[in-house]
């Protein structure tokens, strides 16, 4: 922690030779200065003060101790000796007197700049962010020095949107600041922001690639929004540029283990247990994980022997639980209750109990825990679903039907959710709604089992081209094997755009399966091939067009009438009617505020429409001052040169290619610009 000792007040006793000195940081010559006046004057409090100050900086302590307390006991009630003995008593490692030093100080000025900052340094070290803030409020609210103890402190306090706001304020004038960016993508993704989280990390990374701390506090950013294959990516990369960082290991074994890839999790936990062999919960983890892959045995036993350990830990036991229900349910019961023992609130011991519950027949006590984990967390679709059978089994056919409906909102693509539904529909009596949900599950077909082979992270470490040669073998092999799978065809159509492969075009669209029209049309428009997009959507039965087949048949305002609430959307609809291209954006605008793409969009429409977009770039730039698009839109309505090249130049600066410059407003609108 820096000490903001004072080591030189101008005073008139305090002699100028020796002030001039200190501030040099001279202070052996501030040192024999000072003897000479406290010599000639030793009642000069200052002087004293100021000498004891030297000699701390000399790191002769003890000796400069006799000094602030002669000093103190001169000028008991002077905030500037006060502070200085305060600095001295940090130095000596005596904290907790150090600290009612500082606060003698602000008992006589309350508004002393170095002890209010020293004292919010020292809140901030006890992580007490709105003790931090206290002290702070009362320093200049411009001070650049300040702006990291500030945003640290409002983290603290839980004060994200204040800290936020700060961020966003400063950048303004400072686009390209690294520090900032970084700062203002951990905390959006603290208050929950992802999407302004990874707007402003991916801006950080543009002015310096390749940074370990940016890397990492992307890849949290996706994590948190459960963007799994970013998250990857991201944390993969970090890897390669710092293999030795635990946190990045152990990262990616959480993730990993998230979308159920338990062998590379496995690989990632062995890597963070080699740099970090102390951790006992990684240990945990790997018995978990060996539990999860079938290897019971050994898994079990490193789990007992990890709660024995820690006996206080409800996720030991509740891992240990959930190995232990495949071979004896008795004992996977008692981890479970001594897990909800441990923590009463722990709702994934909750939630597994009460699943257990079901399956062994006592579907009462069953509702009993899973009503609490679905009160707790009510977009659960798995809790809702197994609820839902509860109820069904206790013959409460209304509540099943009830909380079944919701977890089919929650995840409309699992096959197992709607078979439940459809199950419980008819045993309500309402036939014909349960036929419509059993032929949606029809059309889905059984649950697939998901699989991710070993391997992911090296795949996703790869250079864009390995990557996508990969992707291409894999998916041919898919389509060979399946043909029916309606993924994998619009996965090779995708690769046939991304190509401009325009004559294999009639093959990748040939016997499509009807679940992967939609798709398939929507990848044409964005391709702007807009004959074969409105041929694959008019394949689809009329009912199921969607909505961008309405924008290029004709029908905007039917479109835009059954649009869904997307902005990308909107984006697509002015590009595809580029004369009705103001009026969707007026009214994207109004309906996404908080979108940036749709709000430039819209500044382009304006100034081709030959009216004034200042006041929208002004909004955006605002909000998003580290977005270089908005500053090379800035640059190309520019009323003179001198503005648009400084423009150019931030947009430069902030990681925008240099082939920006040979673009126009319809370039932008068309999509060449906006990533």
């Amino acid at each position: 922690m820096l000490l903001f000792a004072a080591t030189a007040f101008a005073q008139p006793l305090a002699p100028d030779d020796a002030v001039a000195a200190m501030q040099r940081g001279d202070f052996a010559t501030a040192e024999r200065e000072l003897r000479r006046q406290v010599s000639a004057h030793p009642e000069d409090a200052l002087a004293l003060s100021l000498l004891g100050s030297a000699l701390d900086n000399l790191k002769r302590i003890p000796e400069a101790g006799v000094f602030h307390e002669r000093a103190i006991a001169q000028a008991p009630r002077s905030p500037d000796v006060l502070n200085n003995y305060a600095a001295h008593l940090w130095l000596a490692g005596d904290f907790a007197a150090s600290r009612k030093a500082y606060e003698r100080v602000l008992a006589v000025d309350s508004a002393h700049a170095a002890a209010n900052l020293q004292l919010a340094r020292i809140a901030l070290q006890d992580r007490d962010g709105r003790a931090a803030l206290l002290h702070l409020d009362r320093l200049p609210p411009d001070d650049p020095q300040l702006l990291q103890p500030r945003l640290d402190a409002l983290s603290l306090a839980g004060e994200y949107a204040r800290a936020e706001a700060l961020c966003e304020t400063t950048l303004r004038s400072d686009p390209a600041n690294f520090a900032l960016l970084y700062n203002l993508g951990v905390i959006a993704t603290y208050a929950g922001h992802a999407d302004r989280a990874r707007e402003a990390l991916e801006a950080a990374l543009r002015t310096r690639p390749g940074d370990v701390e940016a890397l990492v506090a992307l890849g949290r950013a996706h994590a948190a929004a459960r963007q799994w294959e970013p998250a990857l990516r991201t944390l993969a990369q970090a890897a390669k540029v710092d293999p030795a960082r635990a946190d990045v290991q152990k990262l990616l074994a959480v993730t990993l283990t998230e979308i159920g890839a338990l062998d590379d999790a496995e690989a990632a936990w062995r890597r963070y247990v080699a740099l970090e062999p102390a951790d006992d919960a990684a240990r945990r983890e790997l018995s978990y994980l060996a539990a999860q892959r079938g290897d019971l045995e050994p898994g079990i036993r490193g789990l007992e022997e990890y709660v024995v350990k820690h006996p206080k830990d409800a996720v030991g036991h509740y891992q240990l639980g959930q190995a232990q229900r495949a071979v004896d349910s008795t004992k996977a019961f008692r981890a479970f209750d001594q897990a909800l023992k441990v923590d009463p609130q722990f709702l994934p011991a909750r939630a597994a109990r009460g699943s257990l519950y079901y399956q062994e027949g006592k579907p009462g006590q069953a509702v009993r825990d899973l009503e609490a984990v679905v009160a707790a967390r009510p977009n659960d679709a798995e809790s809702l679903d197994r609820l839902g059978q509860s109820y069904a089994a206790l013959d409460r056919h209304a509540d099943a039907v009830r909380v079944l409906r919701r977890a089919a909102e929650l995840a409309p693509g699992e096959s197992k959710v709607l078979l439940h539904l459809g199950r419980a529909l008819a045993e309500s009596g309402k036939a014909e709604e349960s036929q419509a949900v059993l032929e949606r599950f029809r059309r889905l077909g059984p649950e697939k089992k998901k699989q991710v082979p070993a391997g992911l992270v090296d795949y996703l470490g790869m250079s864009d081209e390995q990557r996508r040669a990969d992707l291409r073998s894999r998916v041919e092999k898919e389509v060979r094997e399946r043909p029916d799978d309606a993924a994998a065809r619009v996965a090779r159509l995708k690769l046939v755009i991304e190509d401009r492969g325009w004559e294999r075009l009639p093959e990748a669209l040939r016997d499509l399966p009807e679940a992967a029209l939609g798709d398939a049309g929507r990848a044409l428009l964005g391709a702007r091939r807009r004959a074969e997009a409105i041929a694959v959507f008019e394949r689809l039965p009329k009912a199921q067009r969607p909505p961008e087949y309405l924008l290029l048949t004709g029908d905007l305002a039917a479109a835009l009438q059954s649009s869904p609430a997307r902005p990308d959307f909107y984006v697509t609809a002015a590009s595809v009617r580029p004369d009705d291209a103001l009026a969707i954006l007026e009214r994207g605008a109004r309906l996404f505020p908080a979108n940036r793409e749709v709000l430039l969009l819209h500044a382009c429409t304006l100034e081709l429409a030959g009216r004034s977009a200042a006041g929208r770039l002004g909004e955006i730039e605002a909000r998003w001052p580290e977005w270089y698009p908005v500053w090379v839109v800035k640059a190309l309505v520019a009323k003179d040169s001198a503005e648009a090249l400084r423009d150019f130049e931030m947009a430069a600066a902030l990681g925008a290619p240099p082939a920006v410059r040979s673009l126009d407003l319809r370039m932008v609108l068309a999509g060449e610009l906006i990533p």
